[in-house]
């Protein structure tokens, strides 16, 4: 959050200090002077944190991966889901992320039978 805060702050700065300039978006990343990110500006961002940090190549797509799991196993349902992710129908979500659905609906059985086992534990 905090990263966020400085960010925030600096495109504060750097929205006065362009003035008209700007382009006003209703994005939190923008580009340099406002207005739509372009992609290469976050792949060229991440080429470049890579080798300052020694890390291996991160995609950026996956971002919205990591999204879609976090949503998933936090039991969001999956109309949310897919409207976060932009995509036109929920089915193309649902078959996109298969692999998470099913995870996460084991997860979801495990607790369930979780709860019932410790239930018969207290009553026993």
């Amino acid at each position: 959050m905090e990263l966020l805060r400085q960010y925030k702050l600096w495109q504060l700065e750097t929205r006065l200090a362009m003035g008209d300039r700007w382009k006003e978006t209703p994005y939190v990343f923008t580009g340099e002077c406002g207005g739509c990110m372009a992609p290469d500006t976050l792949s060229g961002y991440l080429t470049r944190f890579e080798k300052k940090y020694g890390l291996p190549h991160i995609h950026a797509h996956k971002f919205r991966h990591s999204m879609a799991s976090v949503l998933y196993f936090s039991g969001a349902d999956p109309v949310s889901i897919s409207k976060r992710l932009g995509h036109a129908q929920v089915s193309t979500t649902q078959n996109i992320y298969s692999h998470l659905i099913e995870q996460a609906d084991t997860q979801s059985a495990e607790r369930i039978a979780d709860a019932i086992f410790r239930s018969e534990k207290k009553l026993g």
